[in-house]
């Protein structure tokens, strides 16, 4: 079944609309499934349709890319010009995933690890205990104590 969902993704990948993108690579992601050809396309779709993505759609995205080990760092560097303006938008599951998903695949973007970080001291209080594990792991991965 997942192959033909692929496939037919493939065929029909211009019909598909952010959340599409988001949570068919998400689902790949989430099954463990590397389909290198799909999450291209999907990785492709996204890079042209990033500007309409909602800021869980963009987390969403780049948490895919991250769990799968695919550093696409065209589209990490998409994602943090189309994040930076929209951060306050980012709620703390967002705000930690985006930052986990950068450490994960080692993208450094100064810029966009300031935003976050700016962002997550505004609402540290409503960050869960998994929140704040995440985005402590992910300073420490990239070494950064503070910004």
């Amino acid at each position: 079944l997942l192959q033909a969902i692929g496939a037919q993704a493939k065929l029909r990948i211009e019909e598909y609309g952010p959340q599409d993108i988001g949570n068919t690579a998400w689902a790949f992601a989430k099954l463990g499934v590397v389909n290198q050809q799909i999450m291209e396309i999907l990785g492709q779709a996204a890079m042209k349709k990033l500007r309409q993505f909602l800021p869980q759609e963009i987390t969403n995205t780049a948490w895919t890319l991250a769990t799968l080990s695919i550093s696409n760092t065209p589209l990490f560097l998409e994602i943090s010009v189309k994040a930076l303006p929209r951060i306050g938008e980012f709620d703390p599951q967002g705000l930690s995933n985006l930052t986990w998903a950068c450490a994960t695949v080692s993208f450094h973007d100064s810029a966009l690890m300031s935003a976050l970080s700016s962002e997550s001291i505004v609402k540290i209080q409503h960050f869960l205990p998994q929140n704040l594990g995440n985005t402590v792991w992910a300073l420490a991965k990239m070494s950064i104590q503070d910004f």
